[in-house]
């Protein structure tokens, strides 16, 4: 028999997890996120670089070479997206596992690893976008069909044959509707809209372990980790809210804990005399190195409780408990 969702020790280890592992996550991070903006941003670079170049070379930046420039980004963008997410891979893979307790962190100042596991992780986030937006689409068009039947109440034939006349009087029509308000067909497009909404977040969730699995278990079961949540759907959403309460709590203490240490800084300056203008100085360099410490301690925290959320609910589901189980071999 499948476990429960042991919710409020998921929420707590997934804190734990990011607090507890700061440099960890760091050290596996750091070469991946420069490798993410590396890419990304030479992408955007190169697209915009195709659209100018011919100016550059003319000596002027005519409104065709900015359009060209526009459309070359816009084509490319995603791909250049689709790589650089791609940088991130090794890097999220091997944080679910630690935090599933399958493996021991790996050694060494960076860590940037590819081969199966990370490929068949990656085509889970595309196959599950897919999968996503297809049933989303697909429980969505009822709503969509009841505000144009509703919308375009009224409109004939005759209209849609009439080439001159027929476009003004479909435009009259549908402004006449919407501006008669909400009528049947509105109400029952708004109510199939919400259901459908909520079908689309509760397939979600029955689907947000198939990454996770694919990083663990090395396989691409799209429909496999619908088994997995089934009969936990609450629990998760429970585990999920619990979660951003005691992290909305954390940031509430942390932000009264940094206003009260520059209060104090401040006061020490101010009480200090002439020697006031060094100190301002002094805790200057010392608060802008102590914020961008900080700054990078705060996100590893962040991506630490994100990356390991999904892995403690696996690991909560799979064996019954959301703490480690013992390590295997890293490589």
């Amino acid at each position: 028999m499948k476990a429960k969702l042991e919710v409020v020790e998921t929420s707590i280890n997934s804190i734990k997890f990011g607090f507890g592992n700061i440099g960890t996550i760091f050290r596996l991070g750091w070469l991946g996120a420069l490798l993410y903006v590396i890419v990304y941003a030479g992408g955007i670079l190169l697209s915009y670089g195709v659209g100018f170049f011919g100016a550059i070379v003319d000596g002027e930046i005519t409104e065709v070479d900015a359009m060209t420039s526009s459309m070359a980004f816009q084509s490319t963008s995603w791909l250049f997206g689709l790589i650089a997410s791609f940088m991130v891979v090794p890097f999220t893979v091997a944080i679910r596992r630690i935090a599933a307790g399958e493996i021991e962190p790996p050694r060494g100042i960076a860590y940037f690893r590819i081969g199966g596991r990370e490929i068949k992780f990656f085509l889970s986030q595309i196959i599950i976008a897919i999968i996503i937006a297809l049933f989303a689409a697909v429980v969505l068009i009822p709503a969509l069909i009841a505000f144009m039947v509703s919308v375009l109440d009224g409109v004939s034939v005759d209209m849609l044959m009439q080439a001159e006349t027929g476009a003004s009087a479909i435009e009259n029509t549908v402004e006449q509707n919407v501006a008669d308000g909400v009528g049947a067909g509105m109400v029952a497009g708004i109510v199939l809209a919400i259901i459908g909404v909520i079908a689309i977040i509760w397939f979600s969730i029955r689907a947000c372990l198939f990454t996770t699995a694919a990083a663990i278990e090395d396989k691409l079961l799209p429909f496999g980790s619908l088994g997995l949540t089934g009969g936990n759907v609450w629990r998760i959403v429970g585990a999920f809210i619990l979660l951003c309460l005691m992290v909305m709590m954390l940031y509430l203490l942390f932000a009264i804990g940094v206003g009260i240490v520059a209060a104090i800084l401040v006061g020490i300056a101010a009480a200090s005399g002439e020697a006031s203008g060094v100190l301002a100085i002094v805790f200057g360099i010392i608060g802008g190195i102590g914020g961008v410490v900080l700054l990078i301690a705060f996100i590893c925290v962040a991506v630490g409780i994100e990356q390991s959320f999904p892995a403690k609910i696996y690991a909560s589901i799979t064996r019954g408990t959301a703490e480690p189980a013992p390590h295997e071999d890293a490589a």
